[in-house]
């Protein structure tokens, strides 16, 4: 089954890709005042929406991240891509 998930480049240079699970998707929400379909839709989409998606994405899965305009300033980029969940 494909999931969605975060691809994020750090300034270093490395590179990383985190899932968005429920709860990342329900915090973006929460922030955003949207659903994540229409946040992230082109007519609402704004570069912001994916990197605050990226940071709660990797607060979700338990990173320690920096507060948002920290974060920011640590990344190089970030896009929506699609993963497929490995069999169990």
């Amino acid at each position: 089954m494909a999931k969605l998930a975060i691809s994020i480049k750090w300034k270093d240079g490395t590179a990383q890709e985190v899932r968005i699970t429920p709860a990342a998707e329900v915090a973006f929400e929460d922030w955003a005042g949207v659903g994540l379909h229409i946040a992230l839709s082109p007519e609402h989409g704004k570069n912001k929406n994916v990197y605050r998606l990226a940071w709660e994405s990797l607060k979700a899965a338990g990173t320690v991240v920096k507060p948002f305009e920290d974060f920011l300033k640590e990344i190089d980029d970030a896009d929506l891509v699609t993963t497929t969940a490995n069999p169990t």
